[in-house]
């Protein structure tokens, strides 16, 4: 009986050269989705009618999708950038925060990605929201998703968005027991049962890995067990979920200093680049959910040129 003949991987060469042509391409489709106010082309869809697609507009993705981005050295990624910051200014509130959309109250997260996509602004310098948001944590030290009224008890931790928030505040006594409480989950694989608005703890280790590469110090050793966990998630063909999850994966592990080996790295971007659309981007993976927790979840929050900035900046990595 025969063998079944093992897909070839593509020489480094070849891939290059795809990988650069699907660098020019995505470039051009997200510098379309992007207006030029500098908001992201987001939208979102009940998990009831999944074809129902509703459009919407926040700062958050376009923060996500910026801070990607700044891996490329190129001029158009540049001009998005910075657009993109613009629009993000000018939804800021004092003293350095933000809102999703404007209904809702002040968040964490939104405030947390914003604050680092903006960089250096007086407000931000001064150090003042860095206050407001340390000061948004219930009696373990974890924080709390939302900024409400005294009067408005909120029990609503989420573990992406203490990631996100260490990623902001940076390694220290303010962020210390939040950091134990992530590792403790991670290491006791537990990931899974704080994640109120996102959706695979994929989000989780692509978190921790952001904020460990901004700040050297973050979650001590347990770096160890975060590379572990990303690297269990590895399917046969080099996938780590959809595009967003294998962008996620392999990035964090670049961040953490775990880059695969070169056959393994190629087979998984290949699946990548076979997956390009002919307009230059890449399908919606889901991102994000809502309602408000302890609501059941409703809807999801997708948005293609946040995916095809994932995807871009991994490229970009392996073919600068």
């Amino acid at each position: 009986m025969k063998q079944a003949r093992q897909q070839s991987v593509p020489s480094l060469g070849s891939l290059e050269r795809r990988g650069k042509r699907a660098i020019e391409n995505g470039l051009r489709f997200i510098d379309a989705n992007v207006c030029q106010t500098g908001a992201w082309r987001c939208a979102y869809y009940a998990i009831a009618k999944p074809c129902e697609l509703i459009d919407e507009e926040n700062p958050f993705v376009g923060a996500l999708g910026s801070l990607r981005l700044k891996a490329l050295e190129d001029p158009r990624a540049r001009s998005i950038v910075s657009r993109t910051r613009q629009h993000i200014m000018a939804k800021m509130e004092f003293p350095g925060v933000w809102r999703y959309w404007p209904h809702l109250p002040i968040d964490l997260d939104t405030s947390s990605i914003c604050a680092l996509a903006v960089g250096a602004h007086p407000w931000l310098l001064a150090g003042w929201n860095e206050r407001l948001i340390a000061d948004n944590r219930d009696q373990r030290g974890r924080f709390l998703t939302w900024i409400l009224d005294p009067e408005h008890e909120s029990s609503d931790v989420d573990a992406v968005v203490n990631a996100n928030v260490i990623a902001c505040l940076g390694d220290g006594p303010r962020t210390r027991k939040a950091q134990q409480w992530l590792v403790s989950l991670v290491s006791e694989d537990r990931d899974e049962e704080a994640l109120h608005y996102y959706w695979e703890k994929m989000d989780l280790y692509s978190a921790m890995a952001q904020a460990r590469a901004l700040h050297s110090s973050a979650f001590g050793a347990s770096c160890e067990f975060l590379v572990s966990r990303i690297q269990a998630c590895r399917a046969a063909d080099g996938s780590y979920g959809d595009t967003l999850r294998t962008t996620s994966a392999l990035l964090s592990l670049y961040a953490l200093g775990a880059i695969p080996f070169q056959q393994a790295l190629r087979k998984s971007v290949t699946g990548l680049l076979n997956a390009q659309q002919e307009d230059g981007g890449w399908n919606a993976s889901r991102l994000s959910s809502g309602p408000l927790w302890p609501g059941k979840r409703e809807f999801v929050f997708v948005s293609r040129a946040y995916d095809t900035a994932c995807c871009l900046a991994l490229l970009s990595k392996m073919f600068p």
